[in-house]
């Protein structure tokens, strides 16, 4: 598993035949495959606030008492944090270039932040964190991408195993 902009360099040094990525692919000449897009969500520790009672939530409060986790998505968040900035005070933020570790730090009640549904689907079947409903700014789908030189043959089941699955 590697970032986003590193799997370009794999397939184009045969170190890899397909890719997968948040990242569309530079070179004109492959093929591109939009495999899903992925709404994201507001991701907090189990312990922010208490599913059961139905409580009210305060985002000021939210962004104001955790680490807001930031840059695990190479394309949204520059828009995305303006737009944040622009309605709430955020005193904490730190850029972290991982989704994984960035789940990892919110299991810990480190932080939040806002994820791809897709990447959070199992965590959330788990009970692993709580996923707010935040409806405060329009939020951006998360691309997925999967490219790979013409040359090679992708074969039809795959690509349908990633259009049926269900990641929403």
């Amino acid at each position: 598993m590697e970032e986003s902009a590193k799997i370009e360099d794999l397939i184009h040094n045969d170190k890899a035949h397909i890719g997968i990525s948040l990242l569309p692919t530079h070179y004109r000449h492959w093929r591109q495959e939009l495999v899903v897009e992925s709404p994201l969500e507001l991701v907090i520790p189990l312990d922010a606030c208490d599913d059961e009672t139905g409580a009210y939530i305060d985002y000021e409060e939210l962004f104001q008492t955790y680490t807001l986790f930031t840059h695990h998505h190479p394309t949204i968040w520059g828009d995305l944090l303006h737009k944040i900035q622009g309605k709430y005070v955020v005193t904490k933020q730190v850029s972290i270039s991982q989704s994984y570790v960035v789940k990892r730090l919110i299991k810990d009640g480190l932080g939040i932040s806002f994820l791809p549904r897709m990447i959070v689907r199992r965590e959330r079947m788990e009970g692993r964190f709580n996923i707010v409903p935040f409806d405060e700014i329009d939020l951006p789908s998360v691309p997925v991408y999967l490219f790979y030189k013409d040359s090679v043959q992708v074969p039809e089941e795959l690509l349908s195993l990633f259009q049926t699955r269900d990641y929403l």
